[in-house]
């Protein structure tokens, strides 16, 4: 008894997770399945034409198609101005991180260009991000939960609406719950392989798009809410933070010398006529919006109660 008293930390702080079942790939491939058909009901519907991004994503991912198959290891910048006085799209390098694009231009080179072969690519993240999502909602809570979360997920519109555009917000997200799911199974269990998992896909993130940055404070904040100041000084999170800056640091470095200023500018820009107000209340407007007001409920009630839950599944007070 005194043993426990003394190491309150070691207190597991979920509820445990029953082994992977037969119904656990069920009720994943059930989800998916019912996700990929609204995904791909309107694959073939338009052209490149959500914005002016849209377009720019995909001859960012043509050029990269083509840089891979012509391969033009003497002469780069050349075959780049080339490319540019042809395709005046081309203007996603340098401005948003190349990991998107480089898995667009390999669909591309499979099934060549075109804009189903484009939306594959988005879907194949989608698949992905609400894989990790079951994931992650099953480590906290159980099968059918995690079942009930993906597909809400899946089916918001606000996300349906970027599952089925060319657009780099569904990779991002992807690239964010998995690594929130492997930091989140770090602090949980304390496995030093989840933490260096994560590190190579919070990179991956950020190397999709600069948004991915949130991950900073998030994990500083969960790390020190749920392990304290110390957790920062384990070898494995300190290693795991040089990883990361390893793995990020050629872009950014390449960014900041050569592209910061119109990224800067880019991301301070805002409507004249917007206060500081309403930025503080844009999540308050855009919730409702976006969940409705029956799942907002349940979430703000979920949040209240969850001390409550947490005390129910764990005895701890």
């Amino acid at each position: 008894m005194a043993t426990v008293a003394q190491a309150p930390a070691e207190v597991s702080l979920s509820c445990p997770s029953p082994l992977w079942t037969r119904r656990s790939t069920a009720l994943l491939v059930l989800v998916l399945v019912l996700s990929s058909v609204l995904i791909v009901r309107r694959i073939r519907v338009g052209e490149f034409s959500y914005n002016v991004d849209e377009t720019q994503h995909a001859v960012t991912g043509l050029f990269v198609a083509d840089l891979i198959r012509d391969h033009p290891l003497h002469h780069p910048m050349q075959y780049t101005y080339e490319y540019y006085a042809q395709y005046p799209a081309l203007s996603g390098v340098l401005h948003w991180p190349p990991l998107f694009y480089l898995a667009e231009g390999l669909f591309f080179l499979i099934l060549g260009p075109s804009v189903v072969a484009a939306r594959l690519a988005i879907l194949l993240f989608a698949l992905f991000g609400l894989t990790c999502w079951f994931v992650l909602v099953r480590e906290l809570q159980d099968d059918w939960t995690a079942a009930l979360a993906t597909a809400l997920l899946g089916a918001l519109p606000a996300i349906l609406l970027f599952e089925e555009t060319v657009m780099l917000e569904i990779p991002v997200l992807a690239w964010c719950i998995a690594a929130t799911l492997f930091w989140t199974r770090y602090l949980l269990r304390g496995n030093k392989r989840d933490v260096y998992v994560f590190a190579f896909l919070a990179p991956a993130a950020l190397l999709t798009k600069q948004n991915a940055v949130y991950l900073i404070p998030f994990c500083l904040f969960s790390g020190l809410a749920l392990k304290g100041w110390r957790l920062f000084l384990k070898a494995e999170v300190l290693g795991a933070v040089a990883l990361t800056g390893v793995l990020i640091a050629p872009f950014y470095t390449v960014v900041y010398l050569m592209h910061w200023k119109t990224i800067a500018m880019d991301l301070g820009e805002a409507p004249q006529s917007a206060s500081r107000a309403n930025e503080f209340l844009f999540y308050w407007q855009a919730l409702p919006e976006h969940l409705g007001w029956i799942l907002l409920g349940l979430s703000i009630l979920g949040i209240v109660t969850s001390r409550w839950w947490f005390i129910v599944c764990t005895g701890v007070s």
